[in-house]
């Protein structure tokens, strides 16, 4: 949870019901989880009425799976 924690905060609605499944031990996936979601964010700022939202972030067969 503390990989997403900051953008849990800045945009709350994106995460309702959310299924995160990395652990403070998949610290190398906060780069691109961050570059994922920072796309996001800009793609948002240029789309006002689009939605978003993230329903799962999870590592599985040693890949990154949002």
């Amino acid at each position: 949870m503390v990989l997403v924690d900051k953008w849990y905060t800045k945009h709350p609605e994106w995460f309702e019901r959310s299924f995160v499944e990395i652990e403070l031990q998949y610290d190398g996936w906060t780069p691109l989880v961050d570059e994922v979601l920072d796309a996001a964010e800009k793609t948002m700022a240029e789309h006002p009425q689009a939605s978003f939202r993230v329903d799962q972030i999870k590592q599985k067969l040693g890949g990154l799976r949002i």
